[in-house]
């Protein structure tokens, strides 16, 4: 069913999703239900019209909270969990079934119910610890491929401050360099000068 609810939701949108998904529930039970009452359709509609408060009351809610909201948040999880997630997690439906029905209708639970119910928890224990090293795993591969890319990178650093240093002293040598030229050009000319006189 989930898995199905996936292909149909990358063609169509939840409503449309969820439509169709009664209209077929319409189409596969009422056959068997007729069947059960032997095709007598006066001895139907003298049940649906027997049902009374109680009966209507518990039709409208399968219809508003099962149907309409429940299937509508089942839509939405297989669209981001996908659907092998929503399966597993609907797995735990009988669980919370026998829990409600034992604090809210006073029935019984049998030890066969608690057997199935730890089952189920394990069950959905193991997939979530897969899960959680599924993401691990992908963090560390993500870290690594990180950790070579940066090595790969040239450094880009700026130089240390012993190779500024020194540009700085290159470049005052040269500033310094045509002063002394100047210097003697005009010691040259001063004793050219004097050798004249």
């Amino acid at each position: 069913q989930v898995t199905g609810q996936k292909v149909a939701l990358s063609t169509m949108r939840p409503m449309a999703v969820q439509f169709y998904q009664i209209i077929s529930l319409c189409a596969f039970t009422t056959p068997f239900t007729l069947s059960v009452l032997g095709w007598d359709m006066p001895r139907a509609w003298y049940l649906i019209s027997s049902l009374g408060f109680p009966g209507w009351g518990a039709v409208l809610y399968s219809v508003f909270f099962i149907i309409l909201i429940s299937w509508r948040i089942q839509l939405a999880a297989v669209k981001q969990l996908g659907p092998i997630a929503v399966g597993l997690y609907q797995v735990t439906q009988p669980v919370f079934c026998f829990i409600f029905a034992y604090f809210l209708l006073g029935e019984p639970i049998f030890p066969h119910q608690v057997v199935g119910g730890v089952l189920v928890c394990i069950g959905l224990g193991i997939f979530v610890y897969g899960q959680y090293l599924t993401a691990l795993k992908k963090e560390r591969e993500a870290e690594q491929a990180r950790a070579s890319e940066n090595e790969r990178v040239p450094d880009e650093s700026p130089q240390p401050r012993e190779e500024d240093d020194a540009m700085e002293a290159g470049r005052a040598s040269e500033n310094v360099r045509p002063r002394r030229k100047h210097s003697r050009s005009v010691g040259l000319h001063f004793a050219s000068s004097v050798s004249d006189m």
